[in-house]
């Protein structure tokens, strides 16, 4: 995940604006939400996905087998460097643009 500096300028004043508005309870001698060990119960989830779901998701997309869709990929992308090095392509005559 990329983060930029707008984003970590937001974090910092949603951090201190949490932190100001606790003071006041602080002040109070009542205890902030949060730090009461009943509040921390957490129930976690994960949900993750196969590392090929995505290659899958393309493939449906594109209306082909997996692995019609990842050879078709692979030929464009070396059709593309070997052109590009002035090398033959030898299976340009069986590649569909």
């Amino acid at each position: 995940m990329n983060s930029t500096l707008s984003d970590k300028v937001h974090g910092f004043l949603n951090s201190r604006s949490v932190s100001h508005s606790a003071l006041p309870r602080l002040e109070k001698d009542v205890t902030p939400p949060g730090v009461d060990p009943e509040h921390q119960r957490v129930r976690s989830a994960a949900f993750v996905l196969p590392p090929d779901q995505a290659f899958k998701d393309a493939a449906t997309l594109a209306g082909m087998a997996v692995s019609v869709w990842v050879r078709e990929r692979l030929r464009r992308a070396a059709r593309k460097e070997l052109e590009d090095a002035d090398k033959p392509v030898a299976f340009l005559g069986r590649l569909s643009a």
